[in-house]
């Protein structure tokens, strides 16, 4: 097998980032566009439960119950156009209620999301600085200030954590407040030149301002499994549109959340952890002690670390330990890379790129397929819980 230096492992991994990125942002879309459509019945709901308290004490203008009643009406007037003057008319007429109907969910889910964000933007670890009187620690930071200099990037701070396991992570959401924290056991298990390796994946991570590539990653992933997570048990049949829309957001967000978001986001994170692995090789010039540490620690897992939003260097999520340590073994030279130059694709390089440009293309058109699929479920959905909620409000009679 081609071994390649660094430098090349760095550019495929850099443009598979953007085919997945590019990927992410489209399977985020298709699940947003119907999960907007969903909750926009929910935002009108409560809009017009706190009209009629409010018209209880103060009488609100009547251009507000005619915007009601002509977003009630739009479809009814939509179907008409389409009869009467053809589809053009009725797209034309249907562009103000598309928006009336996708905007509100829109902004709803939103923030729903940021929320979250907000949340997961502060993982609760128990760690502690290093101690100044212990060699082994001082040894951790003048390794880390090694490695900063070597990327050219300022240390980050440095945490340790007490108790059984041995693992390395890393949390913030940008480079500026970047933490690495590294297990106690680390230390007492590995060599210099194997936590040299750990602490370069570290950095690496941040000097590619990965952190702010898993803020998003599993802020999306913890908003959709907080809206599937939601459930209401009440029987009382004037909650019936609330169970239709929470229905409809539990379908959406399951099947949607497997078929698309979590294997493109995991694909996603691999190429961003082979990417951090090059670039670690590059600062260290020597593969194996990464690998040497990757088969050391094996993934070992460090209480309370799982259900952090923080990437974890070893194991974790992402690609296995066995396959990183197999690409830094057969696929990378320590060396200093040598002048660029550009070279004819060979065969099996001409002939994968035969095969994906269809499988690409293929993948595109069922994901807008989908997308329309599950759009027109989520509308016939909101189309039914606001006809009962206008129904039930007296605006269609």
């Amino acid at each position: 097998m081609s071994r390649t230096t660094f430098f090349e492992e760095q550019e495929r991994y850099r443009r598979a980032t953007w085919r997945w990125t590019l990927l992410a942002a489209v399977a985020v879309a298709v699940m947003g566009i119907p999960l907007s459509i969903v909750l926009t019945p929910l935002v009108y709901l409560a809009l017009l439960i706190g009209a009629h308290i409010i018209n209880l004490f103060y009488t609100l203008p009547a251009a507000l119950w005619s915007a009601f009643e002509w977003l009630a009406t739009s479809v009814m007037r939509v179907v008409e156009a389409w009869d009467a003057h053809g589809a053009v008319a009725a797209l034309r007429l249907a562009v103000g209620p598309a928006v009336a109907m996708i905007l509100p969910g829109m902004m709803t889910l939103l923030g729903i999301w940021w929320r979250v964000r907000r949340r997961l933007a502060s993982p609760d670890i128990a760690a502690r600085a290093i101690a100044t009187d212990d060699l082994e620690e001082r040894q951790l930071a003048n390794v880390v200030d090694e490695m900063a200099i070597a990327a050219g990037m300022p240390a980050p701070r440095l945490m340790i954590v007490d108790g059984a396991g041995a693992n390395v992570a890393v949390l913030g959401t940008v480079p500026d407040d970047a933490v690495v924290v590294v297990a106690r056991a680390v230390l007492d298990t590995l060599d210099r030149g194997q936590t040299q390796g750990l602490m370069a994946h570290a950095l690496a991570f941040i000097a590619h301002d990965d952190l702010a590539i898993a803020a998003r990653l599993a802020s999306v992933e913890q908003t959709s499994a907080r809206l599937h997570a939601l459930e209401i048990t009440s029987g009382n049949p004037l909650l019936l549109p609330l169970h239709f829309i929470n229905l409809a957001v539990v379908v959406i967000t399951g099947l949607l959340q497997t078929a698309l978001i979590t294997p493109i986001f995991s694909a996603l994170w691999r190429t961003r952890r082979y990417l951090a692995d090059a670039s670690a090789v590059q600062l260290t010039r020597e593969p194996s002690d990464l690998s040497r540490a990757l088969e050391a620690l094996g993934g070992e897992a460090v209480a309370g670390w799982d259900a952090a939003p923080l990437h974890v260097v070893v194991g974790g999520r992402g690609p296995q330990t066995p396959a990183r340590i197999a690409k830094l073994a057969r696929h990378m030279v320590a060396a200093v890379a040598a002048p660029r130059h550009w070279r004819v694709p060979g065969p099996l390089e001409l002939a994968g790129a035969i095969v994906l440009l269809p499988l690409m293309a293929l993948f595109g058109y069922l994901m807008v397929m989908v997308l329309i699929a599950v759009t027109l479920m989520a509308a016939a959905a909101m189309g039914l819980v606001l006809l009962i909620i206008y129904t039930l409000f007296g605006l269609i009679r």
